[in-house]
């Protein structure tokens, strides 16, 4: 999840909304770094769903499989 707006670096701008593609964000935090602690800050996001009256729902983080069965 992230912070929705729009937001202006030294190379590019991004503006983050519901149609907002994952690769997007990631393009310009990779580009703008300084702002990956804003956009990914989940309390701001939780209040900024919560202003606009949206149910956030945490992701659900899967953990990697290596691959090796137990027996």
């Amino acid at each position: 999840m992230y912070l929705f707006g729009t937001f202006i670096g030294s190379k590019s701008q991004l503006t983050i909304d519901a149609t907002t593609k994952k690769a997007d964000v990631e393009s310009f935090l990779k580009d703008h770094p300084e702002f990956k602690e804003k956009l990914t800050n989940e309390i701001a996001v939780m209040s900024q769903y919560k202003l606009m009256g949206i149910e956030y729902v945490k992701p659900v983080v899967k953990a990697k499989s290596n691959g090796s069965k137990k027996r």
